[in-house]
């Protein structure tokens, strides 16, 4: 990875990662951070290792061991490092049987021994990740098609149109418990509006009771409560047109990019209180992605930065990001400060 990547991406994640400490900190645009990222490892280049390809890495994240979890759609499988990179094992494969993946979108820990998958087809996946648990995976199909999920009180937050609603209360079992939240999209092409809210973003706060979600092609970020589904703000992404989006007054479709991905923007969980959204500033492939770090109790961004690489995890001072370009890659950093370098 060259210089001007890490400094991009370290110029990013500084505000995010301080977030993770539970402390609302922003900087100004322009201004130099104060503190790094240090890579500690990075997988899927073909030329230093090409036993750590990567075809098509769609979602990723950290369980409480710092292990990462890396959700690879051209194989339907999911690669398992340690916090050092060592390759400990690869979970699941294609299939439509109890445990395997089809047509995998999204990926959670639940920090009790289960990752959880969202897949298109097979619905929501249970994968037991306990070296020590030898049974095989679940699968609870859906009654609709979901494109991101986050966890809450043993409960699946799931992204969808269905019912007239984009937000969907789902037990491991694949049942509905209820629908709630507002479709977005142009008043002025309201048959539209459904296709606009069936793909999206969601992330969940269980201790502030809110849940965050915000449509593909829409950018609108909507705060709702967990307890009882109700509104508690939105907040429009100013001057943004989502990655990749051809608009057209009759027909609303994503068009192919560059790095082969289909993804649009990334919402989720920055500790407790904060989260991140990323998204396309225009709509030229090569231009930035924007990153907005959100106040879930109020809305609003703290600072906003341009950089190439998602962000999709970051706990104990780690973040952990991928990107697509002539390969798919997954590295994982620590933050450092600036006036004490820590090395990897």
């Amino acid at each position: 990875m060259s210089k001007l990547a890490r400094s991009v991406i370290s110029g990013l994640l500084v505000v995010a990662v301080a977030g993770c400490d539970g402390k609302e900190s922003a900087t100004p645009e322009g201004e130099a951070p104060a503190a790094s990222l240090a890579l500690l490892w990075e997988k899927g280049d073909s030329e230093a290792s090409p036993d750590q390809d990567f075809g098509r890495i769609v979602d990723a994240t950290l369980d409480k061991e710092l292990n990462a979890y890396v959700l690879d759609a051209s194989t339907n499988n999911i690669r398992v490092f340690d916090r050092n990179g060592r390759s400990l094992r690869t979970l699941s494969r294609s299939g439509r049987g109890p445990g395997e993946l089809t047509e995998p979108v999204s990926l959670v820990h639940d920090g009790k021994g289960t990752l959880y998958v969202l897949d298109r087809v097979n619905g929501l996946v249970a994968i037991p990740t306990s070296n020590s648990n030898t049974a095989k995976g679940t699968s609870a199909p859906l009654p609709f098609i979901g494109s991101d999920f986050c966890l809450s009180r043993e409960r699946a937050i799931v992204f969808g149109s269905h019912n007239g609603h984009p937000l969907h209360e789902v037990t491991f079992a694949g049942s509905i418990v209820r629908s709630f939240g507002d479709f977005d999209g142009p008043k002025e092409y309201p048959q539209h509006v459904p296709a606009l809210n069936s793909n999206g973003k969601v992330a969940c706060f269980p201790e502030l009771d809110v849940v965050l979600t915000v449509p593909k092609l829409f950018p609108v970020v909507r705060a709702y409560t967990l307890a009882d589904g109700a509104p508690l703000w939105a907040d429009s992404v100013r001057g943004v047109v989502p990655w990749g989006v051809v608009v057209n007054p009759q027909f609303y479709s994503t068009g192919p990019h560059r790095d082969g991905s289909d993804e649009t923007i990334v919402l989720r969980p920055l500790g407790a209180e904060q989260a991140v959204l990323q998204y396309r500033r225009s709509l030229q492939v090569d231009s930035a992605v924007a990153t907005c770090v959100i106040t879930v109790r109020t809305g609003g961004c703290l600072a906003v930065r341009d950089s190439t690489p998602r962000l999709v995890a970051a706990r104990d001072g780690l973040v952990l990001s991928f990107t697509h370009g002539d390969y798919h890659k997954v590295a994982l950093y620590r933050r450092r400060s600036a006036t004490k370098a820590v090395e990897p």
